[in-house]
């Protein structure tokens, strides 16, 4: 759910774009228990902001996509920031997780996990 807002999120921001200058950057580093990841995505226009806060580029009042993805990564003992610059928004988080369970056929050739 985190991540399916983020990117829905980034998506709309670079639809408006012409094609050729669309652009998302997903990364993600897991070390032990911690998960890090930054989601970078062109866009247009500037963010409008009211008490710290996203506004909604959809609908008035705040954004949620921002808001719930933040409110998990702080139930997962982490938290998530956002900036905006040269028409790149980044948003960036950790989370702490209390066990890992990797999944090997994720590493396996052809595996369809992805």
């Amino acid at each position: 759910m985190l991540f399916g807002n983020l990117l829905e999120n980034a998506c709309a921001a670079s639809l408006p774009l012409p094609q050729e200058e669309r652009e998302i950057v997903f990364r993600v580093e897991a070390d032990g228990r911690k998960l890090r990841f930054t989601l970078d995505n062109r866009f247009s226009g500037e963010l409008r902001t009211q008490e710290s806060r996203l506004l909604s580029t959809k609908h008035e009042g705040f954004g949620l996509g921002v808001e719930s993805a933040r409110n998990i990564a702080q139930r997962c003992g982490g938290d998530l920031q956002y900036r905006a610059e040269d028409g790149w928004f980044r948003v960036s988080g950790l989370l702490h997780f209390l066990s890992v369970v990797y999944d090997v056929r994720c590493f396996e050739k052809n595996a369809g996990c992805f």
